[in-house]
């Protein structure tokens, strides 16, 4: 991969110093020179009031400004410091194109195929700790949990080793819940608390028209329709909208 100027291959170690040579047999030692008309004289009058006498006395001073001039080093110096932006840019396009010199189609089709393995598995990584921590809800819940702790009680439990290469393990999701649980039992509703909610199934009525669930719906629904529906039951579970 190159980048030319002047039919000057920039990559190549000697690329700036043989485009600065070709700007100076081009134009030599031009200058710059701002316009003679911003030349100026400047008079500036000070009057200064004696405390003795009250007599005024003028004082003029004159400044002449001197010629601003952009010279070669100046134009030198910003050529050079925005080649050295450029070849920073093309420096890691370069290293990609490395990487592959070389290499047979097959070789540059796995490492083709390695990265996108690499991102996809990332993405379905993500997605499994979602839906990890709305099972742990779900699980909470069924277990009694004070719905105002549910978000506590997934907060405290260790939902890292329920997830593994994409899946998540359901039971050991209810082991950490359990456990939180265990540690917290001032965390599980009272009789009084109890999870209840006003008529309604999953297509809503009651509560507003705002869909509410069962433990066992949330228990028994397939792991696709619940990731499609999390933003929903985070909020039901948030506002206690599932039943017993």
């Amino acid at each position: 991969m190159t980048r030319t100027v002047h039919g000057i291959d920039l990559t190549q170690p000697d690329g700036v110093a043989r485009l600065l040579a070709h700007h100076r047999g081009r134009w030599g030692t031009a200058t710059m020179t701002a316009p003679t008309g911003t030349q100026t004289t400047e008079t500036t009058k000070t009057e200064t009031k004696p405390e003795t006498t009250g007599q005024q006395t003028t004082t003029e001073t004159t400044k002449t400004e001197s010629e601003a001039k952009f010279t070669q080093a100046d134009l030198d110096r910003v050529l050079q410091t925005r080649l050295a932006e450029e070849q920073g840019k093309w420096q890691k396009k370069l290293d990609d194109a490395a990487a592959l010199a070389g290499k047979s189609e097959t070789d540059k089709l796995t490492i083709e195929r390695d990265q996108a393995k690499a991102a996809a598995t990332e993405t379905t990584q993500k997605a499994a700790q979602r839906i990890a921590q709305t099972e742990a809800k779900v699980a909470a819940i069924s277990a009694g949990a004070n719905p105002e702790r549910v978000t506590a009680i997934v907060r405290n439990a260790d939902l890292d080793s329920a997830v593994k290469d994409g899946e998540v393990d359901e039971a050991a999701i209810k082991a950490a819940v359990e456990k939180v649980l265990t540690e917290y039992p001032e965390w599980k509703a009272t009789a009084g608390s109890s999870v209840t909610a006003s008529g309604g199934e999953m297509n809503g009525g009651g509560n507003n028209g705002k869909p509410t669930f069962t433990r066992k719906q949330l228990e028994e629904m397939p792991p696709e329709e619940m990731a499609k529906r999390i933003d929903e039951i985070n909020a039901a579970v948030a506002e206690g909208r599932v039943t017993g």
